[in-house]
Parts: C-alpha cells; sequence; structure tokens
C-alpha cells in the first residue's frame, strides 16, 4: 500500500478526509462458537425458513469498536460500556455530559465542541451518532420550529423521549434536543453463504444456583458448528464531509475488521478467522457503487460442484479446507465497471481456497495468491494488498 495511505491519522485533517466513495466486502467463518446471540437466550441469530445464519451490522460494529478501543486508545471510543463512580453502566446522556464538561460546553452549543466531539471519538466519525444534549437558551425560544438545521447532514430535532419528530408541548424533554450524525460507513446484516445448523451443549456448573443447594446448576451453550459469513458496506463520502472522516480512519477500519475479528477470544467468539477482504475505491467523483457484492460471492466442493444457500450439504460444512470460495461473479462485475473503479485494496487468508471459474473449469487459487490472480483479471484496475497497521 502506498505509505500516504497507510498513516495512523486520527486528528480529522481536512487534507485527508474520504474524497472518493468505496464499497468493502468482508468474509470471515467461525467454528464451534456463536457469532451473534438474540438479547433472550443468547441464541445464534437465524432466519428460519432458509437456515441461513445471520449477523447484525451492530454486531460487527461493536468488534471494531473494541478492537479500535484497543489499539487507539478507550478514549477514542464513544459508545462503549463503561461504569461511573457509583458502579453503574454509563448511559449515552451522561457520557455526552462528561465530555461536554471538560469543553465547558453544557449544551453542545458552539460547532468547535463539536468539532472536538469527532477529532475525539474515530467510532463517530464511522459510524455516526445520534445524541441527545441539552438545549441552549437560544433553541428554547425556538421550540414551536420543530426542527432547524445544523450543518451538512446534521439534523437538530425536539425529543419527547420516543419520537424524534412529535413533540408535546410542557415535557421536561423538550429541553432536550438529539444532535444525528449519518454515519459514512454502513453495512447491512451478515449472513451466510450456506445452511447453517445451531446446537446446544449442555452442561453443569460447580456453583449452585441457591444457598444450601449441594448440586450445580444445568447449562446451555448456544453454538453453531460452522458458519462462513458475509458482509458488504459502504463508505459514502458525503456523509464523510459531516462526522470528518480520514482515510486514515478507513485503514484503521479495515484493520479492525480483520484483527479485530480474530482477536475476538471470549468464549462465544474464539474460533472467528478473517478470510477475504476487499475494499473497492471508485474515481473521484463517482456518486455510484456497485451493491450487493456479498451476494456474488458462491462456494465450490472440491469436486467443483456448486453449493449454493439452499443445498441442504451446507450444513454439514466444518472447516475452511472442505470448499473453495467462488469469486468468478465478483470478478465478473468489478471488471464490468472497471472504468468507475480507481483502486482494488485486497487481504485475503493464507489457509483458504479461492476459485474462479472458467466455462467448464475450475482454477483453483491459493489465499497468497490471491492478489496476483486479481491483477491478472482485472489489468486497467490498481490492485493493492492490505496489511497490518503498525
Amino acid at each position: 500500500m502506498d505509505e500516504t495511505k497507510k498513516g495512523n491519522e486520527i486528528d480529522g485533517n481536512d487534507a485527508n478526509l474520504v474524497k472518493n466513495r468505496s464499497e468493502i466486502l468482508f468474509v470471515y467463518d467461525i467454528t464451534n462458537a456463536n457469532p451473534n446471540g438474540d438479547p433472550v437466550m443468547n441464541r445464534p441469530r437465524m432466519d428460519e425458513d432458509t437456515e441461513i445464519n445471520l449477523v447484525s451490522d451492530t454486531r460487527l460494529k461493536r468488534t471494531v469498536r473494541d478492537y479500535l478501543g484497543m489499539r487507539l486508545g478507550e478514549d477514542k471510543i464513544f459508545v462503549k460500556a463503561s461504569d461511573n463512580e457509583n458502579g453503574k453502566r454509563k448511559t449515552k446522556e451522561q457520557s455526552l455530559k462528561e465530555f461536554l464538561a471538560t469543553q465547558n460546553d453544557s449544551g453542545l452549543t458552539s460547532k468547535k465542541s463539536e468539532q472536538m466531539l469527532e477529532h475525539q471519538y474515530i467510532d463517530l466519525r464511522l459510524f455516526g451518532a445520534t445524541l441527545p444534549v441539552p438545549k441552549s437558551d437560544g433553541d428554547k425560544k425556538k421550540r414551536s420550529s420543530g426542527r432547524s438545521k445544523a450543518g451538512d447532514n446534521k439534523t437538530d430535532a425536539n425529543v419527547d423521549g420516543a419520537s424524534a419528530t412529535d413533540v408535546k408541548e410542557g415535557t421536561a424533554s423538550e429541553d432536550l434536543k438529539t444532535l444525528k450524525w449519518i454515519g459514512p460507513v454502513q453495512f447491512r446484516f451478515g449472513h451466510s453463504l450456506h445452511k447453517v445448523l445451531p446446537m446446544v451443549l449442555k452442561g453443569t456448573s460447580v456453583f449452585p444456583s441457591k444457598e444450601g443447594q449441594e448440586m450445580g446448576t444445568f447449562t446451555e451453550f448456544n453454538y453453531v458448528p460452522y458458519s462462513l459469513i458475509a458482509f458488504s458496506g459502504i463508505v459514502n463520502e458525503e456523509n464523510a464531509k459531516a462526522t470528518g472522516l480520514t482515510e486514515g480512519d478507513v485503514n484503521w477500519l479495515d484493520d479492525a475488521l480483520w484483527n479485530g475479528t480474530k482477536g475476538l477470544i471470549t468464549r462465544s467468539k474464539y474460533g472467528q478467522m478473517p478470510r477475504f477482504l476487499m475494499q473497492v475505491i471508485y474515481r473521484d467523483g463517482m456518486h455510484f457503487h456497485i451493491g450487493d457484492l456479498d451476494n456474488a460471492i458462491g462456494l465450490l466442493l472440491p469436486d467443483g460442484k456448486v453449493l449454493d444457500t439452499a443445498d441442504i450439504n451446507g450444513r454439514l460444512l466444518r472447516k475452511v479446507s472442505e470448499f473453495m470460495i467462488d469469486l468468478t461473479n465478483v470478478v465478473k462485475v468489478l471488471r464490468l465497471n472497471s472504468d468507475r473503479i480507481k483502486e482494488i485494496r485486497i487481504r485475503s487468508d493464507s489457509t483458504a481456497t479461492f476459485a474462479i471459474r472458467k466455462e467448464a473449469n475450475v482454477d483453483k487459487i491459493g489465499g497468497t495468491d490471491l492478489t496476483n490472480r486479481f491483477k491478472q483479471e482485472i489489468q486497467e484496475i490498481t490492485i493493492t494488498e492490505l496489511s497490518d497497521l503498525k
């Protein structure tokens, strides 16, 4: 990668602001663990009709935040779990109030405080936020106006606690306004590229559930034996202007997707491995992206047979060596749009096998050779390889 793109900028310098739209395709797998449990029973999220394993965009963003907090410092992350002096979990409002206190600003009334909020927190620059803040005296005199513009892609709205548009007269919430950044980086739900059969592992705990009992309690661990998951996302250059997103921030995002996913070592997440990451950067002034790249990926069995998402045999997959990641349609759609693409950045796992089909033949490509193969397949586009940030 060009050294000018590799830096660790987190200063929100206008010269480094993202100016080109880009698209992200990310593929990882998980073995004997739970990629995203539901809030009730912590069961893997599933589309029950199709048996496709689902992972929310919120889970992926949490992975990114946790990794960036570790690498850059927790003070660079706004949305995080932290406790107040009473040992209770801080609310978003409390975290904002603490920040404003450092700026001597009780209600985010100055443009400087707004810019400092963006400067301080990389996750706000990446993903945006909706923050309820105290109104200034000037704002309180304009309650009847409903909404007021607050800069590019930012809106101030009166809030009644349940709605951002319906305001009830005489409520304490009229002293609040909502500052909203539309995050330039957005992902849609991740999904497995094959059918998945979730399982439950029953066990026992050495500790009893109640005082006086001698036996330990029964436990359950919800997991999937194997799931290969694809995410697609976008970096919107217009919203990047509003949050101050820099090229350096996006470099950290790429690093966090790869190493943050692999670095989740809790019991429910240990076993995740990144397999393929691609960022497609479009040409200057090109307000366009291909979209749906996650659905362009396919799977092939070792004999070259296509394993589609409706194939019941997908539930039997247990490891990455049992299939090839088919990038035929990905390469095809990139080639068709080559006149709109400035650069493609790629990272692939050395233990995965990729494939490109040509008529009746299947070309098998090792992970270490994938970048060079992309250069051969799409010669009119600059292809570079993503690597760890130091």
